[in-house]
């Protein structure tokens, strides 16, 4: 565990931490991953079906959406998500296969398969 000594706080409200006398940037982005609100990513290709499922996710997280697989692995390799919802349409259209492929490259990611929405 590392201990921050000293914080200290500029102009903007950013704090800048310190351990040692030493500015130490990854503590800094540590602590400002843990002050935002979780993400989930949204696999959904229907526009309908996904503004349901966004709308309904949105209380507990920030919902990040992807219209397709691409798209979705795309954004797995920029951020990291809480979870990974796939909506049941986009399940049956990509299939397993296809899908096990992101549970295996992102182990730490659940992937959790939405049931039908009534768009």
């Amino acid at each position: 565990m590392i201990v921050a000594q000293t914080s200290t706080m500029d102009r903007t409200g950013t704090a800048s931490w310190q351990l040692n006398g030493r500015l130490t940037p990854w503590l800094h982005a540590e602590v400002r991953k843990m002050c935002e609100a979780p993400k989930a990513l949204l696999l959904a290709s229907d526009e309908k079906e996904a503004c349901i499922l966004q709308e309904n996710l949105a209380t507990n997280a920030i919902v990040v959406r992807a219209a397709n697989l691409p798209e979705a692995q795309s954004r797995l390799e920029e951020d990291h998500y809480i979870a990974m919802f796939c909506s049941w349409s986009c399940y049956l259209a990509n299939g397993d296969g296809a899908l096990k492929e992101i549970r295996d490259r992102y182990p730490q990611t659940p992937l959790i398969i939405l049931p039908r929405s009534r768009a």
